[in-house]
């Protein structure tokens, strides 16, 4: 009787992405019992979320490239590059913008988990063995979603008194 192959399944390479996954659904469960004055747990508890899948990230770093989950997810050193400084953009453009969130009542637990899935995506594509212009490619063809995301944020009411002044 021939031997059935079985898949093996090594959790390890996919430690940032588990890390991320599991921080943002307990931000998300979290920021239900925040009250509106103390959104800043939020955004703090996210920013510790980043940095810990960033940390993860440079944890798994990985020289020689793994398969796991049946061939379909590899983690090499250009993934794991691209994973972290993924994280430390997003760390960033929410530093950069937080006062431009509370501005337009955006400084919710929604837009961190937004932020947090969307890395999320970011992290799985860079994990599925894309080269440097699959990627940039990618990155460019999401330019006009992020543009029309951002753009929602501003209130039309905003840009009218803005223009009578």
């Amino acid at each position: 009787m021939p031997a059935v192959p079985t898949l093996a399944f090594d959790y390890l390479p996919a430690l940032p992405e588990i890390v991320l996954l599991i921080s943002a659904c307990a931000v998300l469960l979290i920021d239900l019992f925040v009250p509106e004055p103390r959104r800043h747990v939020s955004y703090w508890l996210t920013q510790l979320s980043l940095a810990a899948t960033a940390l993860a990230t440079l944890y798994v770093f990985h020289k020689m490239p793994v398969r796991t989950f049946g061939n379909m997810f590899v983690a090499d050193a250009f993934g794991d590059l691209l994973n972290f400084l993924s994280c430390v953009t997003v760390m960033l453009m929410l530093a950069y913008s937080r006062d431009y969130l509370a501005a337009r009542g955006l400084f919710r637990g929604e837009t961190f988990v937004l932020a947090m899935f969307a890395l999320l995506g970011i992290d799985k594509d860079a994990a599925v063995a894309l080269t440097f212009a699959h990627y940039a490619l990618w990155l460019l063809a999401s330019l006009p979603g992020a543009y029309l995301l951002f753009r929602s944020g501003v209130k039309v009411r905003d840009l009218e008194g803005a223009t009578e002044g």
